[in-house]
């Protein structure tokens, strides 16, 4: 995952300044709308992983956010980094920014997650009734996960934090970016796009949609999406200035996500229309279409808890029903948890991952965007 602005030309020093005049979109590196539809997607996968738990109000498609993610993170990244890039930052401070972006918050859910181990009984963690979560010799399992080393020969390629494949993919793709670079004009961009998303058609096809959601789809997932993003982001040229309809245009992308998120087909072509549809047209709309102020505010402060809620949703879950024990499903907890975890977040967000990504940067010229 990746912030929804990093400005080209310094920090901004107050949200206000956010929320002034729109410079023309070919000039804009923040996009509230695209902040706004992060957020969205992180509560998505919230509902999906805690689905038993908010029936019939769970979302069978919630895994294709993480797409959704990879989509927003190729062109924020574009926005925020290619011209830096193509001036002469180096890959060595490029992967420290994005290292201290991704690491407080993955390493905090790692070890949310061993206290969860410790917490629960015999070390099985429960899931959902008739499922559970057993993690032999968990301490063994902390160098690896400190160093962001995948399990390759697990079914659970992080077992600390299993969300976290995909931040895995993330850093992966992030430096193919900053490699292939000098090279990524827009015929290999769509050359990347189009072979990567061969094996999402192939395995889609058969029926396996579900499959596309595990680590070793994770390089065919991030590279289509993400450089379908950097492309997107390219050639998104300029709209003529309709204010008028702006408001109806944010309201349609953010709807467009919410329907296709929320759809409650489970056949496989539910998923390609996703990811090679419906987000993409999402995200076009987002690059140049904008709230109101208040609307914008409320964008902004979705996508600052996106990662919180990201990162920490799954271990903090085990951790309660490590504690709790086994309890049948019902729809108030599940709201409960969804809502205490978005308050958690906001916090998460103030007082610890800004202030430890600040520190973390401290020493570079670099600054993280306080929001």
């Amino acid at each position: 995952m990746s912030d929804t602005i990093i400005p080209v030309s310094g920090q901004l020093s107050t949200s206000r300044s956010r929320l002034s005049a729109q410079p023309p979109p070919a000039a804009r590196t923040y996009f509230h709308t695209l902040a706004g539809i992060r957020g969205i997607a992180a509560l998505f996968v919230l509902t999906f992983h805690i689905g038993s738990y908010l029936r019939p109000f769970s979302d069978p498609l919630g895994y294709a956010a993480v797409d959704l993610f990879f989509l927003l993170s190729g062109c924020v990244i574009e926005a925020s980094y290619g011209d830096k890039l193509r001036s002469g930052t180096s890959l060595l401070r490029f992967a420290r920014i994005r290292l201290a972006r991704l690491y407080p918050l993955y390493i905090l859910g790692t070890g949310i997650m061993l206290l969860a181990i410790t917490a629960a009984p015999h070390g099985r963690l429960f899931l959902t009734p008739g499922a559970w979560f057993t993690i032999p010799r968990p301490l063994a399992l902390c160098v690896p996960a400190v160093f962001f080393i995948p399990l390759l020969n697990a079914v659970i390629a992080y077992p600390l934090n299993p969300p976290a494949w995909s931040l895995f993919w993330e850093i992966v793709v992030n430096l193919l970016y900053v490699v292939l670079l000098p090279h990524l004009n827009r015929k290999t961009l769509a050359l990347i796009v189009a072979v990567a998303g061969v094996p999402l058609v192939i395995v889609n096809s058969f029926g396996y949609h579900h499959a596309a959601s595990t680590f070793p789809l994770g390089l065919a997932r991030v590279s289509f999406s993400f450089f379908l993003g950097v492309l997107i982001y390219r050639e998104r040229g300029v709209l003529p200035p309709a204010p008028r309809l702006q408001p109806w245009l944010t309201g349609l992308a953010v709807a467009i996500v919410c329907i296709t998120l929320s759809w409650q087909s489970s056949t496989p072509g539910t998923y390609l229309v996703a990811v090679l549809l419906a987000f993409p047209v999402a995200v076009c709309l987002a690059l140049h279409v904008e709230p109101g102020i208040g609307t914008a505010r409320l964008f902004d402060r979705l996508g600052d808890i996106s990662y919180p809620i990201y990162a920490i949703h799954v271990p903090l879950a085990l951790l309660v029903l490590a504690i709790t024990g086994p309890v049948a499903p019902a729809l108030w907890m599940g709201a409960a948890f969804s809502i205490a975890m978005c308050v958690l977040a906001v916090g998460l967000n103030r007082y610890y991952d800004r202030p430890l990504r600040n520190w973390l940067m401290s020493n570079t010229k670099c600054k993280i965007n306080p929001s």
